[in-house]
């Protein structure tokens, strides 16, 4: 019109409902873009390409929105076969300065490489993470993080901590300890070492299937990493000796997936939370 009014009749024609400001379209384009970019510069994006005007406020209602409509509709999904259960959390600034603990669950299927989203919360205990995925797969793998091991043990038969991790978690406690640069890269060095010929032996007796080969490297692979939790306590370094100590059967359980059918990933000895054999598997 004349006047520049704009009849209500026609704004229900292209879908913008009466007293709504943001179509859609609009939410959708928020929420996509500030899964790449800051808010800040996902409103100077949105706001050159659409010339709609919208602040940092509404670009963060579009994500809770979106967001809120993909968990719905993801979880009507059935899953489909899940071998592996991957697991992990990080954080995220949030709006008030303060950040936001994210955990996220990941489902794989090892022979067609497909991976579903199993679950994903935001500031919530990894137990009620867990609760999202109903299903049992053979293995679970993430990093050395208590809650979420305790919380997903039950998802599945078996238990992979993490290698890089591992070794990660490991630098950082002799960092902690306050070991020169050069000495910490040495021992981490070591210890990718032990695990990499591991995880080449686990490879190539795949292929050849010489399972008495690859038992001797497993055993192997465990003697070396108990004397380098021996010399690190003797070096006073005790927190990073009890660390490497505890995971050591956790780190190498992609190996003894491995072996001969008679002695199958869920078939292993049973071994406690802190990775040490049972009584019952000691005697």
């Amino acid at each position: 019109m004349e006047n520049g009014s704009i009849l209500r009749p026609f704004l229900l024609d292209i879908g913008v409902e009466p007293r709504k400001r943001v179509v859609e379209d609009l939410d959708f384009e928020c929420a996509e873009t500030a899964t790449y970019l800051t808010y800040r510069d996902t409103k100077t994006v949105i706001e050159n390409l659409t010339k709609a005007k919208v602040s940092k406020h509404r670009i963060h209602s579009s994500v809770q929105k979106i967001g809120s409509f993909i968990d719905r509709e993801r979880r009507k999904t059935a899953t489909g076969k899940v071998d592996l259960l991957y697991a992990d959390g990080t954080k995220a600034h949030g709006t008030d300065g303060k950040k936001n603990e994210i955990n996220v669950m990941v489902g794989k299927n090892s022979k067609t490489g497909e991976k579903n989203l199993l679950g994903l919360t935001v500031n919530k205990k990894w137990k009620e993470t867990a609760e999202q995925f109903n299903g049992k797969a053979e293995a679970l793998i993430s990093d050395a993080d208590r809650e979420l091991r305790n919380a997903l043990i039950d998802k599945a038969l078996n238990y992979q901590q993490c290698v890089r991790h591992s070794v990660e978690d490991v630098g950082y406690s002799l960092w902690k300890a306050g070991l020169p640069p050069q000495d910490r890269k040495e021992i981490r060095t070591r210890l990718k070492i032990i695990l990499n010929a591991c995880r080449n032996s686990a490879i190539k007796h795949l292929k050849d299937q010489n399972m008495e080969r690859l038992q001797w490297r497993i055993n192997k692979t465990l003697a070396d990493l108990k004397q380098l939790a021996k010399e690190l306590l003797e070096d006073g370094l005790t927190t990073t000796a009890k660390f490497i100590r505890n995971s050591a059967n956790y780190m190498i359980t992609f190996a003894r997936r491995h072996q001969t059918n008679s002695h199958p990933l869920h078939k292993q000895p049973h071994r406690t939370l802190n990775g040490r054999d049972s009584e019952e598997n000691q005697k």
